[in-house]
């Protein structure tokens, strides 16, 4: 039986590569990744060759190191699911980003800073 193991993370300079050589050989032989949070979360390069050499059995991803690109490589295992970041994509979902977007830019624009900001963001302001 394999496990599966899936995480979810801000992108910050320390969680770049934080699923690296050390914690995907520490899972399961046979496990399967998933990935939702951030591409740059894991480390690429490990994850293909854990892939390579069967450690991993297979890799679930909607977020990608690149995006919108998509490391062809990823393509040559046709266990994976690779789907693009689509979340959120539903209407009541996407009704309540576009009010909260125009809100945060009504704020941003009257007070000097919207109420949202995404971790990667907030320390460059």
């Amino acid at each position: 039986m394999s496990m599966c193991t899936g995480g979810c993370v801000p992108l910050l300079s320390d969680t770049i590569k934080l699923v690296g050589e050390q914690k995907i050989r520490a899972m399961k032989r046979g496990s399967i990744l998933v990935d939702m949070a951030r591409g740059k979360v894991v480390d690429e390069e490990v994850l293909l060759r854990a892939l390579d050499d069967v450690h991993l059995s297979s890799v679930g991803l909607d977020v990608y190191p690149n995006e919108p690109l998509v490391n062809p490589r990823l393509l040559e295992f046709p266990q994976n699911v690779l789907l693009p970041h689509m979340g959120t994509e539903n209407q009541d979902s996407q009704r309540r980003m576009e009010v909260r977007a125009l809100t945060n830019l009504r704020d941003f624009l009257r007070d000097g800073q919207g109420h949202d900001l995404v971790p990667e963001l907030r320390s460059k302001l």
